[in-house]
């Protein structure tokens, strides 16, 4: 009924009962919802879908919006696809697709990538992989999470950046990292602050400080190499072996 009236006008359509929960399919809904009304009601949908669709149904409804198969894989932009899993105003949330994703467009940014990582647990690739993005750690962590090929320049533009958001930036982006403040102290395994420094990252300038009391010879050199701060160890007995250039390279700071 509803989408016979939205085809058959383009005016406001305000309904007396606005909670009506409904279930339908995709195509049903966009057209059902696709205009000015005022419907509040929990959607589910049945059957396939696209990212269009999805967004069109979302910001039809301040409901909940709930998908019967969450698998369905999803291609389309950025904003489609952000607008697809955002919650609603009064924070009604859409079932987490499980789906991959490919984002079509060119210009996405770390806003749209953050929530598209909030809503689907899939695997998130890009046609063009190389838009440079800029934000804190903690977003660009959330925003980069779960893509396969993602290899712009990423700016983290925050001071108080942790060795866990490094870690997941790095292994989100083949790309240059810049740190926009280098001297911001550091602290973690031995094994996660070796993973922050395997890329191309900024030259690290503050205090770092190893947690664990098990680290490697190849842990301190890719640290050593990243970083020109003061190295704290849990443990300064741990036995090291390696050659003579590895070894030089691990302890070449300061302990």
């Amino acid at each position: 009924e509803l989408v016979t009236i939205n085809n058959a006008t383009t005016g406001t359509i305000t309904l007396t009962h606005t909670a009506v929960a409904i279930s339908g399919t995709t195509a049903q809904f966009a057209d059902a919802l696709d205009g000015s009304i005022n419907y509040t009601g929990d959607v589910t949908v049945t059957g396939s879908y696209t990212a269009a669709q999805l967004a069109s149904i979302n910001t039809g409804t301040t409901g909940s919006l709930t998908l019967d198969d969450p698998t369905v894989n999803l291609s389309g932009t950025s904003s489609n696809i952000a607008a697809a899993f955002t919650a609603s105003e009064n924070g009604t949330a859409v079932t987490t697709h499980t789906g991959t994703i490919t984002i079509t467009n060119n210009d996405y940014t770390v806003s749209e990538l953050k929530t598209i990582n909030d809503g689907s647990t899939g695997t998130i690739s890009f046609n063009t992989n190389d838009t440079a993005l800029s934000g804190s750690s903690s977003d660009l962590a959330t925003a980069l999470a779960n893509n396969n090929n993602y290899a712009g320049t990423v700016t983290v533009t925050n001071a108080d950046y942790t060795v866990a958001n490094l870690k997941v930036i790095n292994d989100g982006t083949t790309g240059e990292i810049i740190l926009n403040n280098a001297n911001v102290a550091l602290s973690g395994t031995s094994s996660d602050l070796a993973d922050v420094f395997a890329g191309n990252i900024t030259t690290h300038t503050a205090a770092i400080t190893v947690t664990n009391s098990n680290h490697t010879l190849a842990h301190l050199k890719a640290i050593n190499n990243g970083s020109t701060g003061t190295i704290t160890l849990a443990d300064y007995s741990v036995a090291l072996s390696g050659t003579s250039e590895d070894v030089a390279a691990a302890l070449d700071g300061t302990f």
